[in-house]
């Protein structure tokens, strides 16, 4: 998967933060306790694929 076609498929965090409307650590904290299954590229790099986030969205609606 090359870069273009990571970020069409996949969100960083500050892209998830901003599309929550959360701080960023609020994200990191979600990631470390495992409520949401991300994408590490190396140590610094991480990925939260479109289709993850939009399952916790569904879940925090109700359906």
């Amino acid at each position: 998967m090359n870069r273009a076609e990571l970020t069409k498929t996949h969100l960083s965090i500050p892209e998830l933060a901003a599309r929550w409307g959360v701080c960023q650590l609020t994200i990191r904290r979600r990631i470390k306790r495992g409520e949401i299954r991300c994408l590490r590229l190396g140590r610094q790099l991480v990925r939260i694929e479109i289709e993850e986030i939009e399952r916790i969205e569904r879940e925090a609606r109700g359906r």
